[in-house]
């Protein structure tokens, strides 16, 4: 029988799921780089990391991790808006792509070009999970409010 999670267990389980993606595919200086002279605010990044970084005990601490939804929410239509048009041109792997000071060698161009095929996936996956975030988020606002209305309603019962 498996031990039985609260709505903030499971809104924890999500957050690091979403953390191990974002750590180990958007969380890059590859990313920072690429990014740099699109209009796409630089502290949104930082913003998400640090929401990725919580911990959450409470319910109180609901309230931050939906404003990491909404961040992430952000950076996603961004990133689809701004950068996976011009992905492979930024990254010089493109026939368009003007010389530039990158690396020659194959295996950095190889690297490069990985990076481009693999990066609709990783943005599509990336919105899988911010979904079940917000999702897990959700139903414990739903089961916080649920127990608060609970108990109004048992000392409403006690006056009879």
């Amino acid at each position: 029988m498996a031990p039985c999670t609260t709505s903030t267990d499971r809104v924890q389980m999500a957050l690091e799921a979403l953390r191990i993606h974002f750590d180990e595919h958007f969380d890059r200086g590859w990313l920072a780089m690429t990014i740099d002279d699109l209009p796409i605010d630089s502290s949104l990044v930082r913003r998400i990391r640090e929401v990725l970084s919580l911990t959450v005990r409470y319910e109180d601490d609901l309230p931050e991790v939906r404003y990491g939804v909404e961040q992430l929410r952000t950076l996603l239509t961004e990133l689809r808006r701004h950068l996976a048009p011009v992905l492979r041109d930024r990254l010089g792997v493109s026939g368009f792509a003007l010389p530039s000071g990158r690396s020659r060698d194959a295996t950095s161009r190889v690297q490069r070009q990985l990076l481009c095929v693999a990066f609709p996936h990783n943005l599509s996956r990336l919105e899988e999970l911010t979904d079940r975030l917000d999702i897990e988020v959700a139903v414990a606002e739903v089961a916080q409010h649920s127990a608060a209305d609970r108990v109004w309603f048992a000392g409403a019962n006690t006056d009879c």
